[in-house]
C-alpha cells in the first residue's frame, strides 16, 4: 500500500491519488434492487429496477435464479484470488505453520511481495545478508523466508523489484529464485561498476540457504506506483508524491536515463536469465491522468509489456456507509474500457493482461474512522470486485494485504488480524470464490422484488457442473429458487458466510466461528430430479451453491 495525501495540485495529475475513488460506488445495505447488465450479473442499483428475461425450459421456469452454463461469459482465472504478503509480516509469522494453514484455507493464490512502496526500497541482497546499511529493515523477512513460504504453501509468488537498483540487481534476484546451482552463465556488470556475477552464485546462495532446487517465481514487475514519485523526483511530479523513485514521467520509466536503468533494461535482463518469466510495467486506470503516465507507458513500452499494472482502491479514506454504492460494476467496466482503448491506441496487443496487483475498499487507513475493512461491508464488496474484474477481462488481481497490522483507529486492510491470527469477514469473499469453478455464465432472475435485491454471479467448473456465489447484503432474508440450465440432476451444496450486520466484524462460515486454519465443510440441500433447489439467503450473508453429479 502507498501514499499519504490526495487531490492536491500538481501538474502530473488531472484527478485524485487514486482516479476513480469517488465517482463510482457498491450498494450494501438498506433498500437495494439489483440490475441485470449484458453480462448476465446482477449489480446492484438503488434507483431504478431492469426487465427480466424469462428462462425458457419447463425446469428453469419453475426457478427464480437460473444458472445458464451453456452462456458463458468469462474465464474466472485462478490468479484472480491473489493477495500480497509485505515483508513486514516477517520471519517468524512466514515460517509459522497455524499461518500457512490459514494462507492456505484464505484460497488465496498469488502472494505478491515484497510489500507496496516497501519495494522500491527494499535492496534484496543486503536484507538476504543482514546487511544494515543497505536493508531499511534487517529485522523484515528476507528473500531466503519468502522463498521458504512459497515452498511450503506450494502457491505462486509475485515479486516487485526495487526500481531504484539496476537491471543487473533485479536479474541476480530472478537467479536467486529460479535459477540452477550450476548455471555458469554471466548476468554482468552494472551501471554502477557492481559484477552480478554468474546464475548460479545466486542459486548456491539460495541452496546455503535449504533450498537446492528452484522455487520459481513467475510474474514479475519492475517498480511500484512510480507516477507517484516525491515531488523533487522531477519538474512535474505532485508535490504530495509518495515513491521515493526518481521519476514520475512514463517514457523515463520505460526508457530510463543516463543515472538510470529503465523498465526495458530490467525486463531485458530478467528474461536472459529465465525467459519463462513475465514482466509487467506500472500502469494507472485511467490513462490520461498522473501527465498522461499510462499513455507515456504503453508507447514507449509497446509489445514488452507482458502485463499492464493498474492499482485501485474505492475510496480515498472515510467512507459513510449511505455512500458506498455500486463501485464494482461501475469501476471495472469503466477502467477495462480505459486500458483496453489505451492498449489499442497506442499499438499494444489486446491480448495483454490486466493485473490489478493492489485493491481494496479504502487507501488511507488511517482516516478511515469507520473500519469498514474489517467488517461484512468488505466481504461484500471484496466478493463483488472479484466476479467484476473477471467478467471485464482482468487476469490477475492481488488483494492489499493478506495481514497487515492495525492502524492506531482501529482500520486493518488485511484478510486477517496481525495479533490473533483470526479471519476478517474479507477472507471469506476469497475463500468461497476459491471454490467457485473456472467460467462465469449469465444468469437470468425473475422480477420478485425481494430475489432482485441479491448479486448473483452464476458459473461453471471444469466438467461443466454449475455453481451460484450469491451475496445478500440487506437485512432481509431472502427466499428463491434455484436451478441449473440445462437441468442438472446432481447434489447441491452451500457454503454460507454470515454476519449479524454490515458493520459487524465477526462472522460465522458454514455455521462455525472462530479459527481460518480450517473451514467447516458446506451444508448438503434438497434437490428435485432437475437439481432445482429452493433455498433461504440470510441477512447479510455471501452463499455459495455448488451442483456436483
Amino acid at each position: 500500500m502507498s501514499g499519504r495525501a490526495s487531490g492536491a495540485p500538481g501538474r502530473r495529475v488531472r484527478g485524485g491519488r487514486r482516479g476513480v475513488a469517488a465517482a463510482v460506488s457498491i450498494a450494501l445495505a438498506g433498500a437495494l434492487v439489483a440490475c441485470s447488465g449484458d453480462d448476465g450479473a446482477l449489480n446492484v442499483d438503488f434507483d431504478q429496477q431492469v426487465e427480466r428475461t424469462t428462462p425458457g425450459s419447463d425446469a428453469a421456469a419453475a426457478a427464480e435464479i437460473v444458472i445458464h452454463t451453456d452462456r458463458p461469459l468469462a474465464p474466472l482465472d485462478e490468479r484472480l484470488l491473489g493477495t500480497n504478503v509485505p515483508a513486514w509480516v516477517g520471519p517468524d509469522r512466514l515460517a509459522d505453520d497455524g499461518f500457512v494453514r490459514t494462507t492456505l484455507a484464505s484460497g488465496a493464490t498469488v502472494l505478491r511481495m515484497p510489500g507496496g512502496s516497501w519495494s522500491n526500497h527494499y535492496d534484496w541482497l543486503g536484507c538476504q545478508l543482514g546487511d544494515e546499511e543497505l536493508c531499511f529493515w534487517p529485522w523484515a523477512a528476507r528473500p531466503s523466508d519468502f522463498l521458504g513460504f512459497l515452498a511450503e504453501t506450494g502457491l505462486q509468488g509475485m515479486w516487485t523489484v526495487s526500481m531504484n537498483g539496476t537491471a543487473e540487481e533485479a536479474a541476480a534476484l530472478v537467479a536467486f529464485f529460479n535459477g540452477e546451482v550450476d548455471d555458469d552463465r554471466p548476468i554482468g556488470r552494472d551501471r554502477r561498476g557492481r559484477d552480478w556475477k554468474t546464475v548460479g552464485e545466486w542459486a548456491r546462495l539460495r541452496a546455503e540457504n535449504g533450498h537446492p532446487e528452484p522455487v520459481p517465481i513467475r510474474t514479475w514487475e519492475v517498480g511500484n506506483e512510480i507516477y507517484g514519485a516525491v515531488a523533487d523526483a522531477g519538474p512535474e511530479c505532485a508535490s504530495f508524491g509518495w515513491e521515493n523513485v526518481w521519476t514520475c514521467d512514463g517514457t523515463e520509466y520505460v526508457e530510463g536515463t543516463a543515472e538510470h536503468d529503465g523498465f526495458l533494461r530490467f525486463r531485458e535482463a530478467m528474461l536472459a536469465v529465465d525467459p519463462d518469466i513475465e514482466v509487467g510495467a506500472v500502469g494507472i486506470a485511467e490513462q490520461g491522468e498522473w501527465g498522461d503516465w499510462g499513455n507515456e507507458v504503453m508507447s514507449a513500452a509497446g509489445e514488452a509489456i507482458d502485463f499492464y499494472v493498474v492499482h485501485h482502491y474505492a475510496f480515498d479514506d472515510s467512507v459513510a456507509l449511505d455512500d458506498v454504492r455500486r463501485i464494482p460494476a461501475e469501476a471495472w467496466s469503466g477502467i477495462a474500457a480505459d486500458v483496453r482503448d489505451g492498449l489499442a491506441r497506442n499499438g499494444v496487443s489486446d491480448a495483454t493482461e490486466i493485473a490489478v496487483t493492489e485493491y481494496n475498499l479504502v487507501s488511507f487507513i488511517e482516516n478511515e474512522d469507520a473500519r469498514w475493512m474489517t467488517t461484512a461491508v468488505n466481504a461484500f464488496y471484496l466478493a463483488d470486485t472479484i466476479g467484476q474484474m473477471a467478467r471485464n477481462g482482468v487476469q490477475i488481481a492481488n488483494q492489499w494485504n493478506l495481514v497487515n497490522g492495525r492502524a492506531d483507529n482501529g482500520g486493518d486492510y488485511g484478510l486477517v488480524d496481525n495479533d490473533s491470527g483470526a479471519p476478517y469477514p474479507a477472507f471469506f469473499a476469497i475463500a468461497l470464490w476459491s471454490r467457485f469453478g473456472d467460467e462465469l455464465v449469465e444468469v437470468d432472475v425473475a422480477e420478485r422484488s425481494e430475489v432482485t435485491e441479491l448479486q448473483i454471479h452464476g458459473g461453471r467448473d471444469a466438467g461443466g457442473s454449475p455453481s451460484a456465489l450469491v451475496i445478500n447484503p440487506s437485512d432481509e432474508a431472502i427466499t428463491a429458487s434455484v436451478a441449473a440450465e440445462p437441468a442438472t440432476s446432481a447434489e447441491v451444496t452451500a457454503d454460507v458466510m454470515v454476519s449479524e450486520s454490515a458493520e459487524a466484524g465477526a462472522v460465522t462460515f458454514n455455521g462455525v466461528a472462530g479459527s481460518g486454519t480450517e473451514l467447516a465443510a458446506p451444508a448438503a440441500l434438497a434437490a428435485d430430479e432437475d437439481g432445482r433447489v429452493t433455498h433461504e439467503f440470510p441477512a447479510f450473508s455471501i452463499t455459495l451453491l455448488r451442483w456436483r453429479a
